[in-house]
């Protein structure tokens, strides 16, 4: 007799005392059985979990109840659209049951949800990979072809395994001669017998010439830190780490410029926006249908599934949790790493120079974190920005040009052993770091902690081209905005005006009527990143000011003439 049709006999004719000793009973013998056998047991059915669910892991110390916004929604990728939990038939009722797991990186065994950002654990259960996009796709849903797709898909569950770099950057010129090959001109060195120094190219410095106009206009260029610099024997590995929204332009720049220079790009994407809006994958898509096909080798996407409540009144905590969790989900599906290795932090739309971040690269003597003084252009490379007017500049026609000055590279070691692998503390936010981890950390490198800053005006160690877009593009900007970001112009309907756009970008205007920008030549020395340069036709729309564009209908003409004068 089943122990139901026991107790439902107990509780026809039984007294209740009798029924209590039975559950009583019962329930030791149950205890008992599983101090005996579930030792056993157990494990087989936490592997059952893990295999129906290949992202998910269980994790004893969160079975705490897990309170799901009602608002959020689901990807559906065979659809393209987005569920809440109440719509369809089967995955309503999975979020019970998976609202007591934890999502985790089952492949590094480590735990993904950040200490400090709590609210979104409770909603990591979500971020769950959508599966490839269908045949049936819509054209008003994407413009990418399923024929065309590369055979590659990527998910939270692929790794990477960094290796060491072979190449020889320096070049034996004698033995007392050692020069760097990308900096030194090594052709008329040819015709200089017995040099005793290295040749330089424009814009390189230093007895090896491995000094880069950034760094050496910088506290490493001065005589009483340059003598710190030392060769290093083995390249450092380099990765490049950034949230990403719909920034194709400048992401196939950056990888075809810095994939020399850089292992392994790490991509964030979710399909929320800033704002909290359920939004595509426009990034992952594309790398799917073949973009950056022949780099894909160098690429780990990082899928963020969710969007933290918190985030939608929070301005910072919205702008934070992208880069927070492309750290926590992507590091551990890396191995092989160093100490010091390099992670270099940056926004879509701040792109390193190849030359800086082979400096970080191949030499040692510097400290850490390294900020990064960007030329900083608006709508288009041929803007810079400016500060402010006032009477004073408004007198003297003299306002001072702006550079985006961003706290973006540290070692890994300061990255995994202080920052618990959340890269957007490297902004400047080491105070938020544990102050135990960081004293062990200046115990094992004593003196290594102490930020500095590579670059300035004339002398950038990268771009920053913001709000580089066409005018419908700026459109998906401004509605992707934070919520807190105030004042929050998406929200106004005249400024999504096509025509009011075009405009910003041929004045240089701002949103608020303001006018912080100058025109500047296309020769100018540091115009834009080499790749763009080098298909200047494909990327007039942010190379070449509109009217420009008007004065020179030939434009190939023109853009001959652009590059001719880089």
């Amino acid at each position: 007799m089943s122990p139901l049709a026991v107790i439902g006999r107990f509780r026809r004719g039984c007294p209740r005392r009798e029924l209590v000793i039975f559950v009583v009973v019962q329930v030791l013998l149950g205890l008992l059985f599983f101090h005996l056998y579930g030792e056993h047991y157990l494990p087989e059915v936490i592997e059952k979990l893990q295999r129906n669910s290949p992202l998910v892991a269980f994790d004893a110390s969160r079975v705490d109840q897990l309170d799901h916004d009602s608002n959020e929604k689901e990807y559906d990728h065979k659809s393209s659209t987005y569920k809440t939990a109440s719509e369809g038939d089967t995955g309503s009722h999975k979020l019970d049951l998976m609202s007591t797991l934890t999502l985790v990186d089952v492949t590094s065994k480590n735990n993904l949800p950040a200490r400090h950002m709590a609210d979104e654990d409770k909603l990591a259960n979500k971020n769950r990979e959508p599966s490839a996009a269908p045949a049936s796709v819509s054209e008003n849903t994407t413009d990418f072809h399923l024929e065309n797709r590369s055979k590659m898909i990527f998910n939270n569950e692929q790794t990477y395994t960094l290796k060491d770099d072979n190449n020889q950057y320096f070049v034996t010129m004698s033995p007392k001669l050692i020069c760097y090959g990308e900096g030194t001109d090594l052709e008329k060195m040819k015709t200089i017998v017995n040099a005793s120094s290295c040749l330089c190219k424009q814009r390189y410095y230093g007895a090896d010439c491995g000094l880069p106009d950034a760094i050496w206009n910088s506290p490493y260029g001065q005589t009483n830190n340059h003598d710190n610099l030392k060769r290093r024997q083995v390249p450092r590995r380099v990765i490049n780490g950034l949230p990403l929204l719909n920034e194709v332009a400048l992401l196939e720049a950056r990888v075809n410029d810095l994939a020399g220079a850089v292992d392994l790009f790490l991509l964030a994407e979710s399909n929320y926006s800033a704002h909290g809006d359920p939004k595509k994958l426009y990034i992952k898509q594309k790398l799917e249908d073949g973009f950056l096909r022949e780099f894909h080798h160098q690429i780990l996407h990082v899928f963020v599934g969710f969007f933290p409540t918190r985030g939608k009144t929070d301005n910072w905590y919205a702008d934070q949790y992208l880069r927070v969790y492309m750290g926590k989900m992507g590091i551990p599906r890396i191995s092989g790493i160093r100490d010091d290795d390099l992670f270099i932090l940056n926004d879509a739309d701040e792109m390193p120079s190849r030359e800086v971040v082979m400096f970080l690269k191949l030499y040692d003597g510097y400290t850490e974190p390294v900020a990064l003084a960007l030329r900083w252009s608006i709508y288009g490379f041929f803007f810079k920005n400016l500060a402010a007017e006032n009477a004073v500049t408004r007198l003297l026609n003299n306002r001072k040009e702006l550079t985006t000055t961003v706290s973006a590279v540290a070692t890994m070691g300061l990255v995994t052993k202080v920052l618990e692998n959340d890269p957007f503390m490297i902004r400047g936010r080491l105070t938020n770091a544990k102050s135990e981890l960081l004293a062990a950390y200046n115990r094992q490198y004593p003196g290594l902690v102490n930020l500095w800053t590579a670059g300035g005006v004339d002398h950038y160690c990268g771009w920053h081209c913001s709000w580089c877009f066409s005018p419908e593009g700026i459109v998906l900007k401004l509605d992707s905005a934070q919520a807190g970001d105030k004042p929050r112009w998406g929200d106004y309907p005249e400024k999504h005006d096509l025509a009011y756009l075009a405009d910003l970008i041929k004045y240089g205007g701002w949103f608020d009527g303001s006018h912080n920008t100058k025109l500047v030549p296309p020769d100018e020395v540091f115009y834009a990143p080499p790749f763009l340069l080098k298909h200047a036709t494909r990327f007039q729309s942010i190379l070449i000011h509109p009217a420009q564009r008007e004065t020179f209908p030939n434009s190939s003409a023109f853009i001959d003439d652009l590059l001719t004068r880089q």
